[in-house]
């Protein structure tokens, strides 16, 4: 297989989905911008600008897109289900970002993990809605998102400079901090 360089545009671009084949959200980790690439080129705007604390193992840490047209694509009695439990109509485009969030600007006070569902709407990602609130810390703030075949969105939180905490599934561990 032949891998060939899309772009050298980008500062610090630590994950990727697709939107459709050559059209691509990049999140790039220190500036909480995430940037289209359509037809191997980057547009000019971000779709989106956060602000993200860039410390050592925070930022704009993770990224996956729902396109419910691909669920109807599929019409399995599951997706259909999915689609109607979650009140998602026909080719609406979902984007789920998972990141460190600071007060007002890039680098402000540390507001904790967040991850959050956005719309891909003409070309830009709005109606933010909270989805998961959680401590943030220097090292190991996870970040890692997937959707997994049965259409649910798996997080990986990690174990925040080594706190173990019921966040993390350990038994017999105390709550995450407030």
């Amino acid at each position: 297989q032949i891998t060939q360089l899309t772009t050298d545009e980008l500062n610090l671009p630590t994950g990727i989905d697709f939107l459709a084949e050559d059209d691509i959200l990049v999140m790039e980790k220190n500036t909480g911008q995430v940037k289209r690439i359509l037809d191997g080129k980057v547009l000019n705007e971000p779709v989106l600008d956060v602000n993200v604390g860039s410390d050592n193992g925070q930022g704009l840490l993770g990224i996956a897109i729902l396109d419910t047209k691909d669920l109807t694509n599929s019409a399995t009695t599951t997706n259909i289900k999915f689609q109607e439990e979650n009140n998602l109509l026909d080719n609406e485009v979902k984007v789920f970002l998972y990141y460190t969030e600071t007060k007002d600007i890039d680098n402000g006070n540390i507001l904790g993990n967040r991850l959050y569902k956005y719309d891909f709407i003409d070309g830009k990602l709005v109606n933010p809605k909270l989805l998961l609130d959680l401590p943030a810390g220097d090292h190991h703030n996870g970040g890692v998102l997937e959707l997994g075949p049965d259409n649910h969105l798996y997080v990986v939180v990690g174990d925040i400079d080594s706190k173990r905490t019921l966040a993390q599934n350990i038994e017999n561990n105390k709550l995450p901090p407030d």
